[in-house]
C-alpha cells in the first residue's frame, strides 16, 4: 500500500463537493422558480459528472487500500445521489402541478416538451390574420 494518497481519488472528492454545493443551489433556484438558473447549474453538473468519469478511469488500483478517501467518496456519492433524486422530485411535482393548470386552463393535454426533453410543437391553430 502507497502512503501517497490518490491523487485521482482525491479529485474525485473535489469534484463532488462541487457537485454538491451545485445542486445546493439548483434546489435555491428551484424554490425561487428561477430556471434560467436551474439549466445552468444543470449544465455544470454535467459538466462535473463527466469529469468525475475521466477521473475514474486515471484512479489507480494500487490505492484502492485508502480507505478513509474511498469512504469520504462513497459517502459524498450517496449524499449526491440523495439530493439530486430530491431537486428531481421537486422537477417532477412542478412539472405536475404546471400540468394540470395547463389541463384547467384549456381543457386539453398539450405536452410542452417530448419524451426526449426537447420541446415540441405545439398544435397549429389559426394565426391572427390568416382567417
Amino acid at each position: 500500500m502507497s502512503t501517497e494518497p490518490d491523487a485521482a481519488l482525491q479529485r474525485q472528492i473535489d469534484l463532488l463537493q462541487q457537485a454538491l454545493t451545485f445542486i445546493t443551489l439548483e434546489r435555491r433556484a428551484l424554490e425561487r422558480g428561477d430556471w434560467i438558473e436551474v439549466e445552468r447549474l444543470s449544465a455544470e453538473k454535467l459538466r462535473l459528472y463527466d469529469q468525475l468519469q475521466k477521473t475514474e478511469a486515471l484512479r489507480s488500483p494500487a490505492h484502492s487500500a485508502d480507505t478513509d478517501l474511498w469512504r469520504t467518496r462513497q459517502e459524498l456519492l450517496a449524499e449526491r445521489h440523495r439530493q439530486n433524486e430530491d431537486n428531481g422530485r421537486i422537477i417532477a411535482a412542478l412539472r405536475r402541478f404546471h400540468e394540470g393548470a395547463w389541463q384547467l386552463l384549456f381543457g386539453k393535454d398539450l405536452p410542452i416538451y417530448d419524451g426526449i426533453g426537447h420541446v415540441s410543437a405545439t398544435p397549429q391553430g389559426h394565426h391572427l390574420g390568416s382567417a
